[in-house]
């Protein structure tokens, strides 16, 4: 008989950045290409593209992580089905 290993709840996630501290927030850098942008005698469309990016970017790790908690925990084998009596 197959016998599937013990399923952990335990994990070891980054703790998600949507919910650190305001001032964790405020200590972390711009990303290089937006301050290149504003240095660059006050581009705002490259500033822009570099926040419009960096949103979308953060949508769609949401958006992932919103599902993934929708599906529930994954179990860590496949079921296996028998056929015979």
């Amino acid at each position: 008989m197959r016998s599937c290993g013990p399923t952990s709840s335990a994990t070891t996630e980054e703790p998600n950045p949507v919910d650190a501290p305001a001032e964790q927030v405020r200590a972390r850098s711009l990303p290089a290409e937006f301050t290149a942008a504003m240095d660059e005698d006050l581009n705002l469309a490259g500033a822009m593209a570099v926040v419009h990016a960096t949103l979308k970017a953060l949508n769609v790790a949401l958006t992932k992580a919103a599902r993934a908690a929708a599906r529930g925990p994954t179990p860590t084998c496949a079921p296996r089905w028998s056929t015979s009596p």
